[in-house]
């Protein structure tokens, strides 16, 4: 298994695949994950960058965590994944706010607000 941390506790209920946005407020976040399978680097793919798998690359640490702090994130509901050594996704498993992807798998969700 591997532990990620990417979490809001905010009241979320996810119906469908609508994302919401507050553009005049942006936010700092810390996504990471522990992932000792990953060989060689682990990305993320996201609502807020069109889940693009190049752009947002998480930095190596120790004991096989990567970690990105995002500092001006767009308010609202965003929602996320991890992409494995440009092979594979990973959702956020300890992230219990998530959303049917309409490929099989999950995508994770965070909410940022001033609440």
């Amino acid at each position: 298994g591997f532990l990620c941390g990417c979490h809001s506790p905010h009241n979320l209920l996810f119906q469908t695949n609508t994302v919401y946005f507050l553009p005049c407020l942006k936010f700092p976040y810390l996504f990471y994950i522990q992932f000792p399978h990953a060989k060689k680097s682990i990305s993320l793919g996201a609502s807020f960058n069109n889940w693009k798998t190049n752009q947002i690359i998480l930095k190596p640490s120790s004991n096989d965590v990567w970690y990105i702090n995002l500092p001006m994130l767009p308010g609202g509901r965003h929602q996320y994944k991890f992409f494995i050594d440009n092979s594979y996704w990973a959702e956020d498993v300890s992230n219990p706010w998530r959303i049917f992807d309409n490929h099989g798998g999950w995508n994770n969700v965070v909410e940022l607000s001033e609440n």
